[in-house]
């Protein structure tokens, strides 16, 4: 899905631009692909 994707890419400029959040690097630990087709929510 591209939603996820352009989700991740919010998350990893938010992640830059604020330094690293304690609920973003939970999700950053965790490879991309694992959050964008693993992620609760998206179906699949």
């Amino acid at each position: 899905m591209e939603i996820s994707k352009q989700t991740s890419d919010l998350l990893l400029s938010l992640e830059k631009k604020k330094g690293t959040l304690p609920k973003f690097s939970v999700l950053r630990s965790i490879p991309r692909n694992r959050i964008i087709y693993g992620a609760p929510g998206t179906g699949k």
